[in-house]
């Protein structure tokens, strides 16, 4: 035996609920053992047996959800609850609470449902606004990181050279602080004779931003300090030459 009652709350305010405890707990036994159509298939002592009560406080119940009550809310068949059937009994209003249980449900579902779908809007605008946020916010980042990597540094310094560059800054200047710091770094290495050789192939190439300058030429500098020095060779005469050979 599978299905579901719905009990409503309002039981306890009828006149069934004076009834004494053993009718009380036949009745309710009957409402859950009822098919769709209110129908209790069962035996007085099958029934006894389900609500858990004698043959005779069984019977006692039946008699009483079978007799008129005056006092009933509902007057279909004078107040009675149940009637005898072939098989069993049925319960005689459960037409009406079963109509009324479908649509409180149906309003029940409409409400979940409505709070459901409120609940995925705010949500799904929520998500929206905190990914443009987002997507702001990262945009902001990466602006602030190319204007400081391609902005050259502040200085009132005048420029030794401009070396044109390329990005939203157009131009990198070096300084005389720059050159002497990297001639500590580089001594006895002409810094400013190896900077304009850069710069010749800057503006030829044209292919460094403003913030990869320094980089770029600290690179430079080291390669040139790396090669060997090329030394300059005389031709010698044909005296000097037998002089050697001697």
């Amino acid at each position: 035996m599978t299905g579901y009652t719905k009990l409503f709350s309002s039981i306890i305010a009828s006149t069934i609920w004076r009834a004494n405890d053993k009718t009380r707990i036949v009745w309710i036994t009957m409402l859950a053992m009822a098919d769709q159509f209110g129908i209790v298939e069962a035996s007085v002592p099958g029934l006894a047996d389900m609500a858990r009560v004698t043959t005779d406080e069984c019977r006692s119940a039946l008699s009483a959800l079978s007799d008129p009550d005056k006092d009933s809310r509902s007057k279909e068949q004078d107040g009675r609850r149940v009637e005898e059937v072939d098989g069993g009994w049925r319960l005689i209003n459960h037409g009406k609470y079963r109509d009324k249980m479908s649509r409180d449900e149906r309003r029940e579902y409409q409400r979940l449902y409505q709070r459901s779908y409120r609940k995925r809007s705010v949500n799904s605008d929520y998500d929206k606004s905190t990914k443009f946020d987002i997507q702001k916010q990262k945009q902001n980042i990466t602006d602030t990181e190319e204007r400081t990597s391609d902005s050259p540094a502040t200085s009132a310094e005048p420029p030794i050279l401009i070396f044109p560059t390329i990005g939203k800054v157009k131009a990198w200047s070096l300084t005389q602080p720059q050159i002497d710091s990297w001639a500590e770094a580089y001594p006895g290495h002409d810094i400013l004779a190896e900077c304009r050789k850069a710069l010749v192939w800057v503006e030829a190439n044209k292919r460094k931003t403003a913030g990869g300058m320094p980089k770029f030429l600290v690179s430079w500098l080291a390669r040139s300090v790396d090669r060997p020095s090329a030394q300059p060779h005389r031709m010698l005469s044909r005296a000097e030459q037998a002089l050697e050979s001697l």
